[in-house]
């Protein structure tokens, strides 16, 4: 293996989805070769245990899934024994939320939670937990499209925008990871990174847009992960008009 394919091997272990499809076109995904790439850095001290065990754990499971399914890319199971849920299914696990209506939210914590208006509908919510916050949207996948054509939508909005911008395989399923273009307050061009999330579900589609620390590449808190799976998405407060199922907002909400 070359140290491009290499590369490109190791970038595909660790979620990059382009990487994945481009070392399943060149059948770089073969146990013999990634034993044969982990031993050979491993020998040069090119990673540390914790890395090395870490990537062969990746390693194990995408082989696994290629051999089972012929794709490395796994598909979120939803609504099985992972969310985020439909308000319908029996299976959702019992959670402190908040009722919104359209949503029901993890509060466990008692984060901060913000409205996203547009006159008089609130179309999402921002929550915050320290320095890391998610805004949680839901739409009707009637109107709005699957998480697959949203996603690719944003990517090309993004790219346009002058974001860099990428889909990688994380803990919900196929994810946006992206540095964007912003201002800061003293009107200084700086950039901050961004992942989006999202889910398909019976006739709604769930976006979650991470920012802040857990947005960050080599951050390992799962708390955004884990409330946007914790979410219940209520399909029947959908209007009928435009894409976004919409939220109510009670007066026991901390904001």
């Amino acid at each position: 293996m070359s140290q491009d394919e290499a590369v490109l091997a190791i970038s595909s272990l660790l979620g990059d989805v382009a990487g994945a499809r481009e070392v399943q076109a060149r059948s770089l995904l073969t146990l013999q070769s990634m034993l044969g790439l982990f031993c050979t850095m491993a020998d040069e001290d090119a990673l540390s245990q914790q890395q090395l065990n870490v990537l062969l754990e990746f390693g194990e499971e995408v082989c696994r899934e290629t051999l089972r399914t012929g794709d490395p890319i796994r598909p979120a199971l939803r609504g099985v024994d992972v969310g985020p849920w439909d308000a319908s299914e029996e299976g959702t696990p019992r959670l402190e939320r908040v009722d919104l209506g359209g949503l029901r939210v993890p509060s466990s914590g008692g984060p901060e939670l913000q409205p996203m208006r547009d006159g008089d509908l609130i179309l999402a919510v921002t929550i915050i937990q320290g320095p890391t916050a998610v805004q949680l949207q839901a739409f009707s996948s009637e109107r709005a499209g699957s998480w697959a054509e949203i996603r690719q939508q944003m990517l090309n909005r993004m790219r346009i925008q002058g974001s860099s911008a990428s889909e990688w395989a994380g803990p919900v399923g196929i994810e946006i990871r992206a540095e964007v273009p912003v201002t800061d307050p003293a009107g200084w061009l700086t950039r901050k990174f961004v992942k989006v999330l999202g889910c398909d579900g019976p006739r709604w589609t769930l976006r979650g847009v991470v920012s802040g620390l857990g947005a960050e590449p080599d951050n390992a808190d799962e708390w955004a992960y884990e409330t946007f799976q914790g979410t219940v998405v209520v399909p029947d407060f959908w209007n009928g008009h435009g894409t976004t199922i919409s939220l109510q907002w009670p007066r026991a909400v901390r904001k």
